[in-house]
């Protein structure tokens, strides 16, 4: 019978590409991230950008779940009831603090449970919308079609400019102060981002007035984010256009599908005003506990090192064949098997 087929629980290395992108391609728009990084980092872990500690839940030798404990510190999910356990075996091994969690709503707040996250973490209040778009389907707000607006790759001069937006924009979407370390950690993805090429600026009369950036992209798709207007120039349409900007590009390189993640209402207008409609919840919860020992360069193999794991996640270590997690009403009941 199938509930007696056992599961097993390992971590994934050089070899396990194949599987891995099979189970990834199946689960479309959900999967593209990971496929992304996959793509661009492989499954060795040496703590470089893309580059993630993979583990995974296989049934009849097929992935069935999977959990990446990125070079930044991220978690992401794509599993099934699982997903705590392949969660704590990739933190386990990775040997990094954790700064976030995203993934499909159900499984980042029934892994956020299980780690014991407090209820006000920032993320767990609500689901982010994803998006999605065809690009055949792409509307070009009429300004940047004139070329009026002008969507653009950043050039290495503007790179002070976007490190003090990008740290304005971290403080604003996650209350972190303002401060040196988080200046840093904006120059450090800004940096890494402008090495791949996947800065994109939108320019008004030579001004540089909004950015985004492509966070993943494989030979299908594209994913957009960190959308940036500085608060002055909101409310003009200069988000909606540095996104179709960047989208067109992508679609002119081959692509022909793109997604985004907001929880904004306002963003989420002016993205169905170029096409977008929604598709799916996403969870994506931030951690300023991690992104600060990320940042000093602290080991995070003992679970405490996350500044957030309790009782509660050790009970959930524990292996009890067939029993069910109780977990909090509307969150993921992951089985136990």
């Amino acid at each position: 019978m199938e509930g007696t087929i056992m599961r097993e629980i390992r971590l994934l290395g050089p070899g396990d590409e194949e599987p891995l992108e099979r189970f990834l391609a199946a689960h479309g728009d959900e999967g593209q991230l990971l496929r992304a990084n996959l793509a661009r980092g492989g499954l060795e872990d040496r703590g470089a950008a893309y580059q993630a500690t993979y583990a995974a839940a296989f049934k009849r030798r097929k992935i069935t779940s999977v959990a990446a404990h990125c070079w930044n510190g991220m978690l992401l999910l794509q599993a099934d009831e699982a997903a705590e356990k392949v969660a704590r075996k990739a933190l386990s091994a990775s040997g990094r603090p954790l700064t976030g969690l995203l993934g499909p709503w159900g499984q980042v707040v029934w892994v956020a449970w299980t780690l014991d996250l407090p209820q006000d973490t920032a993320g767990l209040d609500r689901p982010q919308r994803r998006m999605t778009l065809d690009l055949e389907k792409l509307s070009l707000p009429e300004p940047l079609a004139s070329g009026a607006l002008v969507c653009r790759r950043a050039r290495s001069s503007e790179l002070e400019l976007l490190y003090n937006w990008r740290a304005a924009f971290e403080s604003e979407t996650g209350g972190m102060p303002e401060d040196g370390s988080l200046r840093a950690a904006a120059r450090q993805i800004i940096d890494q981002q402008q090495r791949d090429g996947c800065n994109w600026v939108l320019t008004h009369d030579g001004r540089l007035v909004a950015a985004g950036t492509v966070i993943g992209e494989t030979d299908e798709a594209v994913q957009i984010g960190g959308v940036i207007t500085p608060r002055a120039l909101r409310n003009r349409g200069y988000g909606r256009a540095v996104v179709a900007g960047a989208l067109r590009a992508a679609r002119e390189r081959g692509r022909a599908r793109a997604l985004l993640i907001t929880n904004d209402p306002a963003a989420e207008r002016a993205y169905r005003a170029i096409g977008f409609a929604t598709n799916g919840e996403v969870g994506l919860v931030r951690l300023e506990a991690g992104r600060k020992a990320s940042q000093r360069g602290r080991g995070a193999c003992n679970p405490e090192a996350y500044g957030v794991v309790s009782a509660r996640a050790e009970e959930c270590a524990a292996d009890h064949s067939g029993d069910e997690v109780e977990g909090p009403p509307g969150r993921l009941q992951a089985g136990r098997s």
